[in-house]
């Protein structure tokens, strides 16, 4: 498997990307010319980032196709923590599509989705001031809750309350007297 790196006067190199993406790409800074502390990444030609600084433990495999043909780009920090990635390739920083797929603008705030729905996080809150968060009916008052199914018996996490609730349930619950009868033969 390979890949081919394009990158300056519209040169190219071949480049093995099963391995991890750190050695990938210093490799790639090795023999594209690029200084050491320049922050670089791939694209494909259409201008859309690879990512690979994001996953430098990953193998490049898993974010690259086979016989794939990239661009080797250069991110130049701006303003901020934001950063604009810059072509290598000669003739690409005049390709208004490809730096627009590239450098795409940050989301503007009147644009963001406002929930429609309370989200699970809202129903933890409003169980802490008092609401109840579960969905199932509450048992009504002097009644039994309903025994616990079977998939919940086996859940650890409930085992705990499901045993607190059956000795409560055995509490409540009226003696027989051939049960009393046997206690008192002892």
């Amino acid at each position: 498997m390979f890949i081919t790196v394009r990158f300056a006067d519209d040169k190219t190199e071949l480049f093995n990307p099963n391995c991890r993406n750190c050695l990938l790409l210093s490799n790639i800074k090795e023999r594209c010319d690029c200084e050491d502390d320049d922050f670089i990444d791939l694209s494909d030609e259409s201008g859309s980032l690879k990512n690979l600084q994001n996953h430098p433990l990953d193998y490049g495999t898993k974010y690259l196709n086979e016989r794939e043909i990239l661009i080797l780009v250069k991110g130049e920090k701006t303003e901020g923590d934001n950063m604009t990635f810059v072509p290598l390739l000669e003739g690409m920083e005049t390709n208004k599509a490809f730096l627009e797929r590239l450098n795409p603008p940050p989301p503007k705030p009147d644009k963001l989705r406002t929930p429609t729905r309370e989200s699970p996080s809202r129903l933890q809150a409003d169980g802490a001031r008092g609401k109840r968060a579960s969905l199932a009916p509450r048992p009504k008052q002097g009644q039994l809750a309903p025994p616990v199914s079977s998939s919940r018996a086996l859940s650890p996490g409930r085992r705990g309350s499901r045993i607190r609730s059956h000795s409560v349930q055995l509490a409540q619950a009226p003696l027989s007297a051939s049960f009393n009868g046997a206690r008192r033969a002892r």
